[in-house]
């Protein structure tokens, strides 16, 4: 079930690619929180990008909240497009090992004209939603692949 994702790819890779061309966003967070998240959603200002960021999101949550990696992926058409944001945490601290590369990418991208959320989705793979997000079980899977477990009973949305 942990099918790839159109947005997995080298940044310079295709030239031609545009926002158009992406399918999902992927959330990474804790087997811990998903009661409260299918609850209440996502809150204002969660990290939404490809497969390989949300993994890192998910390891971190675990770290901070306990539980296992899970993972959310949502129809791109599932969010307002006007209330995505660059992800200035991602630029400051990114999680991939060929910052330097994406770093020029992006100061070229800013020589350019101002630098968008797509912009930022394509370089560092990664954006910040602005609204809360609404997700249903089925929306999540474990780091795995594994569809989530059936749990307690959870306040439907």
């Amino acid at each position: 079930m942990n099918e790839p994702d159109n947005l997995s790819h080298r940044f310079d890779d295709d030239p031609d690619w545009t926002i158009e061309d992406v399918d999902f966003l992927w959330h990474g967070t804790s087997t811990n929180l998903v009661a409260s998240i299918l609850g209440e959603g996502l809150r204002p200002g969660t990290h939404w990008g490809t497969l390989e960021v949300a993994e890192y999101f998910a390891e971190r949550n675990c770290a901070e909240h306990g539980g296992e990696p899970v993972l959310i992926r949502l129809p791109l058409a599932a969010f307002s497009r006007d209330d995505f944001r660059i992800d200035g945490q991602m630029i400051e601290f990114p999680v991939f090992d060929d910052y330097d590369v994406r770093a020029m990418a992006y100061e070229w991208i800013e020589e350019e004209g101002e630098p968008t959320w797509q912009d930022c989705l394509r370089v560092y793979e990664s954006v910040v939603y602005a609204q809360r997000a609404t997700v249903s079980r089925t929306d999540f899977m474990l780091a795995s692949g594994a569809p989530l477990p059936e749990a307690d009973p959870v306040p439907s949305r």
